[in-house]
């Protein structure tokens, strides 16, 4: 997939300045998919060897840190973007207020469409969708980061949150890079026209959660990174309506009890699975929100978007 990705990064139409790889030391297999590319396609190629244990946070932060462009891309390695792709990010960048751009990303299974995309609501239910995504360009919360773009200058004034948590995938960090832009009054717009192909490749270190399976630890590593990010962007009372909905009612996917007790009665699970899935968010709720008041945010100053 790998080889594929930057097979269609190399015939864009508007080519890239620099394609950054961030992997593992010791990572074989990736080092025989890029032995595998022609000279065309290596040609751009900057290998980013990371530390053995390090995690996709670190590599996405070495990545970022290293790009120089005006303008900094950020895709996965198991999709593959149409050739116009980049020619048609830029566009969007002529207007002064936006600071990233997004699109959808077509799942070849995908049926369902939505309207509602990259939204957090004022009390902290969060509203992905941009695989589903339908209709005209609109302003969104956050993006994803399997087809995004940004400011390089902001992006790599922002970074990459250090206290999010994954011992290999690292479940929302777009959410630490699209927020603190949100709340600097910048733009961020998703146009479900501006679309890659998402295969989706298996996850590694046991972190399937999105993948159809469940991981305990994976699970409650993403519910912490959830709720530190949404906690930083809350009002004062959006926070203490979050923290009520979260833990009593939340979402079929992270529940909260009343989701795990209808779960229950319903079969929508089994019963044990059920209660380790509330377990599991419980658990990443109260160490995201221990997250927020122990280790506040470094003060950040991130540039305003001007009038």
């Amino acid at each position: 997939m790998l080889v594929g990705c930057l097979r269609a990064l190399s015939a864009q139409t508007l080519p890239p300045l620099e394609v950054f790889v961030c992997y593992r030391d010791g990572d074989g297999q990736t080092e025989r998919a890029l032995l595998s590319l022609g000279e065309k396609e290596l040609s751009l190629v900057h290998r980013m060897v990371l530390g053995s244990s390090d995690n996709f946070a670190a590599g996405l932060r070495a990545g970022i840190a290293a790009s120089s462009g005006d303008l900094v891309a950020l895709t996965d390695d198991d999709s593959e973007a149409p050739p116009d792709w980049l020619e048609r990010i830029t566009g969007y960048f002529r207007d002064a207020s936006v600071a990233g751009v997004g699109g959808r990303d077509v799942l070849p299974s995908e049926t369902v469409l939505a309207e509602v995309v990259g939204r957090i609501q004022w009390f902290g239910r969060r509203i992905g969708n941009h695989h589903a995504g339908v209709g005209g360009m609109r302003d969104v919360d956050f993006l994803k980061g399997v087809n995004c773009c940004f400011r390089g200058d902001l992006l790599r004034e922002i970074g990459v949150d250090r206290r999010l948590k994954g011992s290999g995938t690292v479940i929302h960090t777009e959410l630490s890079i699209c927020l603190p832009m949100r709340r600097s009054g910048w733009r961020l717009i998703y146009d479900p026209q501006l679309s890659v192909t998402h295969h989706i490749a298996q996850r590694q270190d046991g972190d399937n959660n999105h993948r159809g399976e469940f991981n305990t630890s994976g699970f409650g590593d993403t519910t912490h990174n959830e709720t530190l990010m949404v906690l930083e962007h809350l009002s004062p009372l959006g926070r203490i309506a979050f923290a009520c909905w979260s833990f009593l009612i939340g979402t079929a996917f992270t529940p909260g009890l009343l989701h795990c007790l209808r779960s229950v009665a319903t079969g929508g699970e089994p019963a044990t699975q059920a209660v380790r899935r509330w377990w599991a968010t419980r658990s990443g709720r109260f160490a995201g929100l221990r997250t927020y008041l122990l280790l506040p945010r470094p003060t950040q100053l991130v540039a305003k978007r001007r009038p």
